[in-house]
């Protein structure tokens, strides 16, 4: 190892900025194994976190119990509701913390269609769907009126959307460096389910009716778009390749972390596509087989 460790070998697997693990090896790995690496003169990790068990129906998983999750099971759910969808699940659901977490198909199906389907899916599609109705070819339009202010919304600051953002932001990162993966999602998708309560709130599908309301009604669609964007640059943790195909539909923006989650990365003007990033799907058994019809 110190030979390895001479010649650069290690340099991509080690120092770890967070060294992970089960929690019933987790003495190993707080005593013996930094003993070992000051033994070899090799940097400690500058965290350890020890994590949580899955479990299924309240036991701890066994062979012997005939209960754990095997590979073709998981191979299915993959296949099902898509890596990412998946992984989504695992994450935000998972023995990250100390407590064990419950496999169950059932709850893999409801976080799915909650958080994917039915909140971050449907805003971007129903945002993406009026840009495209009513700009031609799908121009971002501009949040800026005539007298070169930003047009705003909302009393008391409610929809001080770069206030909001950049709360979110904080939140969801300051979470994510806590490895509280569950909240550090749950603020993103907090974001998303805000833009949903504010198109509800503003009907711009009511504004397109009146040309004298042409500029709220640009600055309603960017503000969504907007907010849309950051959601889904603090996703990309849970959801690289969905949102992925999100950035070939918009900008997501480019760069450092905190300059793509800054207020105003989205170019008026740029185009933005109608999108369907995360299609309904039927719910599967505990063993990721298809559920027969009732």
């Amino acid at each position: 190892a110190a030979r390895r460790r001479l010649s650069g070998e290690l340099k991509d697997y080690w120092p770890a900025s967070v060294h992970v693990m089960a929690k019933e090896i987790s003495w190993f790995h707080s005593v013996i194994w930094p003993a070992l690496l000051m033994a070899l003169e090799m940097p400690l990790p500058q965290r350890i976190h020890a994590h949580g068990f899955w479990i299924r129906d309240g036991k701890k998983m066994s062979k012997s119990l005939g209960n754990f999750v095997d590979l073709e099971v998981l191979s299915r759910y993959t296949d099902h509701y898509g890596l990412d969808g998946f992984r989504y699940f695992l994450m935000v659901e998972g023995p990250i913390g100390s407590q064990d977490a419950n496999f169950a198909s059932s709850r893999v199906h409801e976080v799915y269609n909650t958080d994917l389907v039915n909140t971050v899916g449907n805003s971007l599609s129903r945002t993406s769907a009026m840009v495209n109705k009513y700009y031609a070819g799908g121009v971002v339009p501009s949040e800026v009126g005539a007298g070169g202010a930003r047009v705003t919304f909302g009393e008391e600051g409610r929809y001080d959307w770069p206030a909001v953002t950049a709360a979110a932001a904080a939140e969801s990162t300051r979470y994510m460096e806590a490895m509280e993966l569950p909240k550090a999602a749950a603020a993103a998708i907090a974001l998303v389910v805000k833009v949903d309560l504010f198109i509800t709130e503003t009907e711009p599908f009511r504004m397109a009716k009146d040309d004298a309301k042409a500029e709220e009604l640009g600055a309603v669609l960017y503000q969504c778009l907007e907010t849309l964007r950051i959601a889904c640059v603090l996703l990309e943790p849970f959801l690289p390749n969905k949102m992925a195909e999100v950035g070939e539909s918009m900008e997501l923006g480019e760069g450092l972390l905190e300059d793509r989650l800054r207020w105003g990365g989205l170019t008026p003007g740029s185009t933005v596509k109608k999108m369907a990033v995360f299609p309904r799907m039927a719910p599967l058994d505990e063993q990721g087989m298809p559920v027969a019809p009732a």
